[in-house]
């Protein structure tokens, strides 16, 4: 299962606006895996790609995968610690 995000961001030292037009998350299941059995990679155009362990993370429900992608990027761009701002953002599900 895939997912197609748009994501705009604001840096908080110059308060310019950068857009990353298409980060992928796919969700991977593995039925040999301990716990759940899922990972997410997450890749795109300017964005590091990389590869997230869910098998046992609590805050992931496998038919809410929306849900954690949704906390995912707010916690990562929070403009805490001079993180960028998330000003918008769009999930869509891919077939």
């Amino acid at each position: 299962m895939k997912y197609n995000v748009r994501a705009t961001l604001i840096n908080p030292d110059d308060e310019m606006e950068y857009t990353f037009n298409s980060i992928i998350f796919s969700f991977i299941y593995d039925e040999d895996q301990y716990g759940n059995g899922y990972y997410c990679r997450i890749e795109g155009k300017n964005f590091y790609r990389q590869v997230i362990d869910l098998r046992y993370n609590k805050t992931f429900d496998s038919n809410n995968k929306e849900k954690w992608i949704e906390n995912w990027i707010k916690n990562l761009w929070n403009g805490d610690n001079g993180a960028f701002v998330l000003k918008s953002y769009e999930i869509k599900k891919e077939n």
